[in-house]
């Protein structure tokens, strides 16, 4: 989606300023810390490692209300 109108070769205020910061950005580039790889793998492998467990708990859970589901049908069909 373009706001310009056709023919206008200069961009809105919004646009000028949105370039503006890029380019300060561009300038001066982010610099990654040293430790940066490491902590960033060492948190891939804690999330892997809990990604299972937490699966299986979320099963459970979902299991154990369908079960709690069930029964209210049912105590409610014998009342």
């Amino acid at each position: 989606m373009n706001d310009e109108s056709p023919g206008s070769d200069e961009p809105d205020p919004a646009a000028r300023r949105a370039s503006e910061l890029l380019l300060v950005l561009r300038e001066v580039p982010p610099t990654a810390g040293t430790g940066l790889t490491h902590r960033v793998l060492r948190q891939a492998r804690v999330q892997r490692a809990i990604a299972a467990p937490l699966r299986l708990l979320g099963t459970f859970a979902a299991a154990f209300v369908d079960g709690l589901r069930a029964a209210a049908r049912t105590s409610r069909r014998r009342s």
